[in-house]
């Protein structure tokens, strides 16, 4: 697992507390719990941690929400299904540090999908009563993320579930396929990197709110993280490696690490040497006369 030191987290939550008017307690009374200490038997504990992703809200078959933890000993998902726990998963914010409580812990080993990427076996699971304090004297700097190159993604095998993250350069629109009767709707997304590596994800039931977001976010060649995907193994017409996403996969369209920080520079600097060589030799004398 690489070990990447994003922002302080604590300078951000300050500024970004301020700007948001967000009310922010002390928590020195209340015991807390590691994440890595977490188990089936902890069940009525506290936590402090930094919410550093979350997701949209998924209602393609129901309301669904994930939100990412960590407090420098380990990374856990939080998620909810429905309406009882959509106040907490609205009331918390990416870059925050919190003390939470009011939760349980679940086994993610007997779910039908796992997200080996955060190499947490356990899950969170909140609801109405599930409580998310902002908490001025927790100072976490750091977390783990667990990406792997796109260079890598040729070795690897049928199943294995992993984390990417590249800036989206190309966008197929809407493909309508016919499988068994069924037209479904798939959208293939163009990703690369700094090594100019070029992978295709492949967008299914999440595909409109993909584009959605996408919009949204306003930018050339936005930098986005998916986390639990898999390479489709199936033959191509092309030589690119494509990946598969699923309902449970995390997408983030503003990632804090190391990986993302080198693909954006990245694109500054190739646009910076595109607009020099764009620019006539002859300009300068022109403008002269």
């Amino acid at each position: 697992m690489s070990h990447i030191a994003g922002p302080s987290p604590k300078k951000f939550r300050s500024s970004l507390a301020t700007s948001l008017n967000v009310p922010v307690s002390s928590n020195n009374q209340i015991s807390h719990t590691a994440i890595k200490d977490l188990s089936l038997e902890t069940q009525s504990v506290s936590i402090k941690c930094l919410v550093f992703g979350k997701s949209a809200v998924n209602q393609t078959s129901s309301v669904k929400y994930t939100i990412l933890l960590s407090d420098g000993s380990g990374t856990i998902k939080a998620e909810g299904w429905g309406q009882p726990g959509l106040a907490f998963f609205e009331s918390v914010i990416v870059g925050l540090c919190y003390s939470l409580s009011s939760f349980a812990i679940r086994d993610l080993k007997e779910r039908f999908f796992k997200f080996s990427w955060l190499k947490n076996p356990l899950y969170i699971s909140v609801g109405s009563s599930s409580k998310a304090i902002p908490d001025a004297d927790i100072d976490i700097e750091d977390f783990n993320w667990d990406f792997i190159s796109l260079r890598a993604l040729s070795r690897k095998g049928q199943g294995e579930t992993f984390a990417i993250v590249g800036a989206v350069i190309d966008d197929s629109g809407d493909i309508v396929i016919n499988v068994n009767n069924r037209n479904l709707t798939k959208r293939d997304i163009t990703i690369t990197d700094q090594l100019n590596v070029k992978v295709i994800v492949t967008m299914w039931a999440r595909a409109a709110q993909f584009v959605q977001a996408l919009h949204d976010s306003n930018q050339d060649s936005p930098v986005v993280a998916f986390c639990g995907v898999r390479r489709n193994m199936f033959p191509q017409k092309h030589s690119l490696v494509v990946i598969d996403c699923f309902d449970d996969t995390f997408i983030d369209f503003s990632p804090v690490c190391r990986q993302a920080q080198e693909i954006q520079d990245y694109l500054i600097r190739t646009k910076k040497e595109q607009d020099t060589v764009a620019i006539p030799e002859n300009s300068e004398d022109k403008s002269r006369k």
